[in-house]
Order: C-alpha cells, then structure tokens, then sequence
C-alpha cells in the first residue's frame, strides 16, 4: 500500500500578456487551485512592459506580478526557465495557461497555439502540472 497522500504548499504560474477579461478568469481558476499565485508576463519591449506595470498597479487583483524580458520574442524559453527556477523540494508547482475557445469550431483554427506549444514543452522537460483553462467567446 502506498502512503496516503499528503497536502503539500503549491504555487500556481499564470503565464498573461495582458490585463483582460481573460486575466480576470485565468487568476479566478488559478486562485481556487493554490495558495499562491503568481502571473508571468514575457514582454520583449519595455513600455509595453511599463504598460502592463500600469494597468496591473490600477486593476490590483492580489497577485505578484513578474515581468520577463525577452529581447528575442521567445516565449516559451523564458517561461520554461521561470518554472524551473520556481521548483522546490516541498512545493507542488501548477502552470495554468489560459486559452480563448470561440464557441463555433470553424473559428478555432484562427487562435493562437502558443499555448498549446507551452504545454508541450512544460510536459517534456518538468513534472509541473500543466493546467489549460479556457475562456469561451460568445462569438
């Protein structure tokens, strides 16, 4: 018989380029999930970055707030690094990436696949939790 299990400290990473209804929804879910939340933003120019400082300080949700420089546009390195830099012995890490879901199917293909590519690669070299949380439009 295995031990029972046992409740450990988590930490929940939302990765958000922006303060938006999407936002709103991702840090719900993420804050019904852990007892910490953190939301990473990889921002490659520094007045979006400072823009994003702005609209945060303005909207203050609760949550830390960490700015990724990323001079290269890459997304998924940096946030990979991020993760791998968070994992600690006694905590349990959860990444959850929030998806726009357009309610028809024909729409789907038009969306981004960031996130998808993200989660791929967050399987592939880490044992976190990878959670996608979809934000259904009403068109």
């Amino acid at each position: 018989m295995p031990d029972p299990p046992r409740r450990t400290e988590s930490l929940v990473i939302v990765p958000l380029g922006e303060v938006s209804r999407l936002a709103q929804h991702a840090l719900s879910a993420a804050l019904a999930l852990g007892n910490e939340v953190v939301v990473v933003s990889v921002q490659p120019d520094p007045v979006k970055a400072r823009a994003l400082v702005e609209d945060w300080d303005r909207w203050q949700p609760g949550v830390r707030l960490d700015i990724i420089d990323s001079p290269h546009r890459s997304l998924v390195q940096p946030i990979l690094a991020y993760v791998k830099r968070s994992v600690h012995a006694d905590r349990r890490i959860a990444v959850l990436i929030p998806e726009v879901e357009p309610r028809h199917r024909r729409y789907r293909v038009l969306q981004n696949q960031r996130g998808l590519l993200l989660a791929s690669v967050l399987r592939a070299r880490t044992d976190v939790v990878v959670c996608p949380v979809s934000y259904r439009l009403k068109i």
